[in-house]
């Protein structure tokens, strides 16, 4: 199953370093050219690691000019002083006819109220585009509940409650379809994007020329800038995002705190 884990960046720049130590030492005290040929491919790998790094941390940084502004208010639109739970689905792909096969639920305080594979409809397969970003297959979902029988369950754990989710729009339009797939009503929650928030946070439009929209990040992107906000497990997969989320948003709320 393809693994992308969410990279450290101090962790990688430490082990960066350590590999450097090791070939200097293999250069300066090896007789035996080889390993002295290997220390320097091992030099050459970790400095230009070390650039891809700071080239990824520079690009992702946020803009430090008006952050607190930008991130107060981005913040209000997520309406926190609500009840509100974290939601993240895996599916069969992006298309108008696919559906979720995996779901998450974690409530503000980090309790997971739902997390299950769910059984997609003979309408639907598994892309391998799909495939290749979360690594389900059909096979995982033999045993798994149909979102029939799960929607009760989702319906409980977001009573009452707005829906926060990284990519608020692709979520419900996907559990929307996944509704319609089972002849099920859509649920009336308000959807609120964490990724918009963190996109107002960064700062950084997507065009430098009209400078109307900001540029939107992945998941995996605003991790690395904040490692702090990963959980172990496999990204890509709805608990371990749906988590990831939640631990962001608190993340620029501390963010907040700090600057005023």
């Amino acid at each position: 199953m393809p693994v992308n884990r969410a990279k450290d960046p101090d962790r990688e720049i430490y082990f960066e370093i350590f590999l450097i130590y090791i070939a200097v030492a293999l250069i300066m005290l090896s007789d035996n050219t080889w390993l002295v040929v290997l220390g320097w491919f091992l030099i050459f790998g970790a400095i230009s690691s070390l650039w891809d790094v700071r080239k990824r941390l520079k690009k992702l940084k946020p803009v430090p000019e008006a952050m607190l502004r930008r991130t107060e208010s981005a913040l209000r639109k997520l309406e926190l002083t609500e009840p509100h739970v974290f939601v993240d689905t895996e599916t069969t792909g992006l298309s108008y006819n696919d559906e979720i096969i995996e779901i998450a639920v974690v409530s503000e305080n980090g309790e997971v109220l739902l997390d299950t594979l769910i059984k997609h409809t003979s309408r639907a397969e598994i892309s391998k585009e799909a495939w290749s970003v979360h690594g389900i297959k059909k096979r995982h979902l033999k045993k798994s509940p149909s979102w029939d029988e799960i929607y009760p369950q989702f319906l409980e754990a977001v009573d009452g409650k707005n829906i926060l989710t990284y990519n608020a729009s692709f979520d419900q339009k996907l559990i929307n379809q996944t509704c319609d797939a089972w002849d099920l009503p859509n649920p009336s929650n308000k959807y609120l994007c964490v990724m918009k928030a963190y996109a107002a946070h960064v700062g950084k439009y997507k065009s430098d020329e009209y400078r109307t929209q900001y540029k939107w990040w992945k998941l995996e992107d605003a991790i690395f800038v904040y490692p702090e906000c990963a959980i172990g497990g496999t990204p890509h997969r709805a608990l371990v995002d749906c988590e990831q989320t939640r631990r962001l948003t608190k993340k620029l709320k501390n963010v907040c705190n700090e600057l005023t």
